[in-house]
């Protein structure tokens, strides 16, 4: 299994949040970037989106360079913002979105991988119809 496919191991770990997804969720597994607010860029994979969110998942390193605490976010607490950039497949090629979100979750999925949850709160927008586009056409094909 390869670190960025922890689907398996997920069961290994409990998490410490509720799923409150609204929306069906697409995978993707692309590469994206967490920009930090001081201008820090940090690589992590974007593994699966809908309209309203999307789950990071990255090492331990990239994911307390996000949230320095390192601390597991918990029902109830107040959510950190961060901004993160990334392609999408469409007809034309790849259309870029860029978004900012609410962390709702940041929880240990195995060993050294970690899943962020992202509620967005904005989204660039041509972001908005490229994330249309990738979850409609991922919906249909099932």
């Amino acid at each position: 299994m390869s670190p960025t496919e922890a689907d398996e191991t997920q069961t290994m770990f409990k998490p410490a949040h509720k799923d409150r997804r609204a929306l069906p969720r697409v995978t993707l597994r692309c590469a994206g970037k967490v920009i930090l607010p001081g201008g820090d860029i940090v690589n992590v994979m974007i593994h699966d989106l809908s309209r309203d969110g999307l789950q990071i998942r990255c090492g331990k390193k990239a994911a307390h360079a996000i949230n320095p605490d390192g601390k597991a976010i918990k029902d109830g607490d107040s959510p950190l913002e961060i901004q993160v950039l990334f392609y999408v497949p469409v007809d034309s090629g790849k259309g870029r979105v860029k978004a900012k979100g609410k962390l709702m979750y940041f929880s240990l999925i195995a060993p050294d991988i970690v899943a962020l949850g992202l509620k967005f709160k904005s989204i660039s927008s041509g972001g908005v119809e490229h994330l249309r586009h990738v979850v409609k056409s991922a919906l249909e094909g099932c």
